[in-house]
């Protein structure tokens, strides 16, 4: 009773939500990503804090400076663009926007998990809400709780599979495909 599962296929623009590695590099891909989140935290108390789970430290920066970046915004929004990036529209809806092991500057930070729960529970007890971009298997993922209005909402982008062009992927198959690494012992 208590808990509302929804995949949201589509953005409010019509794009196709396909959260695959081709698509998450691409700045409309991710735009329309922002817009999409824009629109579930609207439908969120004020408030509460809403986490949105990407499977990538580096997925997490680009949303980040893409969602900053004044000139992605208006080559993909075009005429119809207000002139505001989707990341001051998301800090109109809650008051802190943080994404996990990036400072305010955009820059990697080497802040705690704790540091990081903290900034984003105390925005939600001064009763602004907070946005968490936090990672798969990330910092923010294990081991913090975050019950009540601290986790109102909580968005998955994506599935979190390994990217198979990553070098340490592929250096692990190649080893599981060894004949000494079949041999049963």
């Amino acid at each position: 009773e208590q808990l509302l599962t929804r995949v949201v296929t589509h953005s409010p623009g019509g794009l196709a939500l396909t959260c695959n590695a081709e698509h998450m590099a691409k700045a409309e891909f991710l735009l329309e990503l922002g817009t999409t989140v824009l629109h579930l935290v609207g439908t969120v108390p004020r408030r509460a804090g809403v986490i949105l789970f990407v499977s990538s430290h580096a997925i997490a920066r680009r949303i980040r400076m893409t969602w900053h970046g004044r000139n992605d915004h208006q080559a993909h929004f075009g005429r119809g663009w207000a002139g505001r990036t989707l990341w001051e529209a998301l800090c109109d809806r809650k008051s802190a926007v943080l994404v996990e092991g990036v400072g305010p500057d955009g820059q990697r930070t080497p802040a705690s998990a704790g540091d990081e729960a903290a900034a984003y529970r105390r925005a939600v007890d001064q009763g602004g809400g907070a946005l968490m971009v936090a990672v798969y298997r990330g910092r923010m993922s294990e081991g913090i709780s975050f019950n009540d209005d601290y986790a109102r909402a909580v968005l998955c982008v994506g599935v979190p599979f390994p990217n198979l062009g990553d070098e340490q992927v592929k250096s692990k198959r190649a080893f599981n495909d060894l004949p000494c690494s079949r041999h049963k012992g």
